[in-house]
């Protein structure tokens, strides 16, 4: 298994550590996942992640209890990344946002809600879903233009760099 380059682990229930996986020295993508009504619960930290160094995607979808990403930081190989960023604390997003601008330019924490049960009640217009932790979640762009982008602002100049 050493050979592995590709693994897949969905509602394994609460994983006491993430050592083994670390092990896997050519892994190349990884992804670590709940279900739909299930989270994937971590009772360790992500640390081990930091060994898998020519990893070049990773997926965290629907997971709890790790919440430190500094060792997913030095992935120097990484060019697909896709997390749930409204199950991380906003600084945490932050860090991966600055350490990977071809992530922090899909935006992934703004998503449209354009469906036609959930338009604006004041407008009609469609709405769009912002998947930061402790953050309004729904937004109607056209609504709420000024708080919407103050919002995104403030979150964004953790990690943008200013000239």
């Amino acid at each position: 298994m050493r050979g592995l380059r590709s693994l897949s682990l969905f509602e394994l229930g609460i994983l006491p550590t993430l050592e083994p996986i670390a092990a896997l020295s050519h892994l190349e993508e990884l992804l670590l996942a709940g279900g739909v009504w299930k989270h994937q619960k971590l009772a360790c930290d992500l640390g081990p992640l930091a060994e898998l160094r020519e990893l070049k995607k990773l997926a965290l979808h629907n997971v709890r209890g790790a919440t430190d990403f500094g060792p997913l930081l030095g992935f120097n190989r990484l060019v697909w990344l896709d997390v749930a960023t409204a199950l991380f604390p906003v600084e945490e997003v932050a860090r991966l946002a600055k350490r990977y601008p071809f992530w922090a330019k899909q935006r992934p924490w703004l998503r449209s809600h354009d469906y036609a049960e959930t338009k604006c009640e004041r407008c009609g217009g469609g709405q769009v879903l912002l998947l930061l932790r402790r953050k309004k979640a729904v937004w109607c762009p056209s609504c709420d233009t000024a708080r919407l982008q103050k919002t995104l602002q403030a979150f964004e100049a953790l990690f943008e760099e200013r000239g």
